[in-house]
């Protein structure tokens, strides 16, 4: 096996993928504006356009509609009722645990237990591009 022409296969492979997802891009910028002129649509808004033995949709998609949580806020507040509909939660500050820590350095007891609470993730590995010698693209 020739890693040195594998690179260069899998370098090459690239630039045809981009080529090709460029040109992909630009027949479908021109596809959908050809979908944005059809008038008609269907119960759900979509709109269709037949072109020889293909029929193409286009989609109508509406976002679900959400609760605008600061406006609500604001509009409980102003109405009286904030403190019925909010709540106060508990969690733990950081940095207040880490001057706790440090105000009490000496005691290594302490220190252990809290060390013993870190988590180290496994590592992981990440394929970079192969580049020429003497060049470095990171």
């Amino acid at each position: 096996m020739n890693i040195e022409r594998l690179i260069e296969e899998y370098l090459k492979g690239d630039i045809h993928l981009a080529a090709t997802k460029k040109r992909q891009d630009e027949m479908k910028a021109m596809l959908k504006s050809q979908l944005e002129n059809v008038e008609e649509t269907d119960e759900k808004g979509n709109r269709w356009l037949p072109a020889g033995r293909f029929l193409m949709k286009y989609e109508k998609r509406q976002g679900k509609t959400y609760l605008d949580s600061a406006a609500a806020e604001d509009w409980a507040k102003e109405k009286g009722f904030w403190s019925e509909v909010s709540e106060v939660k508990t969690v733990l500050d950081n940095d207040a645990l880490l001057a706790y820590m440090y105000e009490h350095r000496y005691d290594t007891e302490l220190e252990e237990e809290y060390q013993a609470l870190h988590v180290t993730p496994s590592p992981t590995w990440a394929f970079i591009k192969p580049t020429e010698e003497g060049y470095s693209d990171y």
